[in-house]
């Protein structure tokens, strides 16, 4: 039987080896800053995981039906389509990906999901689906304004961008016009239908004929 003293540096040691593979962990998988996992990202919402299913049991990744409790972002973007049971469930797929780093979800768990609708290259295994993109989030309020404030920021700037390109694209469209018009113009003057030498028509004569003066009738 072991003494105190000998006890606690055994779960000292414990301890110690638990943080350093803790800390390897999060070396091999370094995560992206959370401005470009939104910009990334074309949805993001918050929900809870009420079912695990469609699990490879090679590659150990699964998808969820995910109960949604509020778009942040992109809910235009989730069509008809992908919404499942009357429009407040959809399915997520990709939990288990090596390449996220928070990858992984229990049943009942209600996280921030970072997602984008499956790209084609992924049907039909997961078809309308939406795949998570990047690491899941906690519910925390600390986080809800983190992401909140990334996706107004991330608004403003494109809306920022577009009032930057629209007085180009109208000048654009006005030189297009021009350039446009001056080449039918020039079309027109050297079509071969047109005469060599064309010349004014002359004036067509006056039908009203011409009045004698009173010293030609005498």
């Amino acid at each position: 039987m072991g003494t105190p003293r000998a006890a606690g540096g055994r779960a000292l040691l414990a301890l110690l080896a638990l943080g350093m593979a803790l800390g390897l962990a999060l070396a091999s998988c370094p995560e992206r800053e959370l401005e470009r996992r939104e910009e990334e990202a074309n949805v993001v919402l918050t929900g809870t995981v009420e079912e695990i299913m469609n699990v490879d049991p090679v590659h150990h990744t699964y998808s969820c039906k995910v109960r949604v409790w509020r778009y942040l972002k992109g809910k235009d973007i989730v069509t008809h389509e992908i919404l499942l049971d009357g429009g407040n469930k959809v399915v997520i797929g990709g939990f288990g990906d090596p390449l996220i780093c928070d990858n992984q979800v229990a049943t009942g768990d209600t996280r921030i999901f970072f997602v984008n609708p499956a790209p084609q290259a992924l049907w039909p295994a997961h078809r309308n689906e939406l795949m998570l993109n990047s690491s899941l989030m906690r519910i925390t309020l600390r986080n809800l304004e983190e992401v909140e404030h990334c996706v107004e920021e991330h608004r403003k700037l494109l809306a920022e961008e577009t009032a930057l390109i629209q007085p180009s694209l109208e000048r654009q469209r006005s030189l297009g016009m021009f350039i446009g018009n001056v080449h039918w113009e020039w079309r027109e003057w050297t079509s071969p239908s047109r005469p060599a030498h064309a010349s004014p028509a002359a004036p067509a004569p006056d039908p009203t004929p011409a009045r004698s003066s009173p010293a030609e009738s005498l």
